[in-house]
């Protein structure tokens, strides 16, 4: 199965009930599939580019953030500060500023993803009235 902005997928049965099982919850490539089964309807050409980018915004938010949370932070006797990431064996220099900057991003992304309720109420709504999704 291929998705693009312009194909016109019809997902298997199997698909839909990988929708239905996954429950829309965020964990899951259910997305694809969500937009691919779901009839057309008003928002759903905006939603879709929309979604996908705050989704990947907020993967990358994460990602960041995990860097931080699970790496340990050293002071150098040159007065340096120190990341040092044991997952990954990495270490680089890091200022407040950055942390402060992170912190900053995370807190901004709330808008955008609190806003995400609606597309995916919108989505979920379409795909059960069409009875391709919705429970059984």
């Amino acid at each position: 199965m291929t998705f693009g902005p312009r194909s016109r997928v019809s997902a298997s049965a199997s698909e839909r009930e990988t929708v239905h099982k996954l429950a829309f919850l965020p964990q899951g490539p259910w997305l694809p599939v969500a937009y691919a089964i779901a009839p057309d309807y008003a928002q759903k050409a905006g939603e879709e580019p929309r979604v996908r980018a705050v989704l990947r915004h907020c993967k990358v938010i994460a990602d960041a953030r995990n860097e931080v949370i699970h790496s340990s932070i050293y002071a150098e006797t040159d007065g340096r500060t120190m990341l040092k990431n044991g997952r990954r064996g990495t270490t680089r220099d890091i200022a407040s500023a950055e942390v402060n900057d992170l912190a900053n991003e995370i807190w901004g992304m709330h808008g955008a993803v609190y806003g995400l309720r609606f597309a995916v109420t919108r989505l979920k709504l379409a795909i059960e009235r069409s009875g391709d999704g919705g429970p059984p």
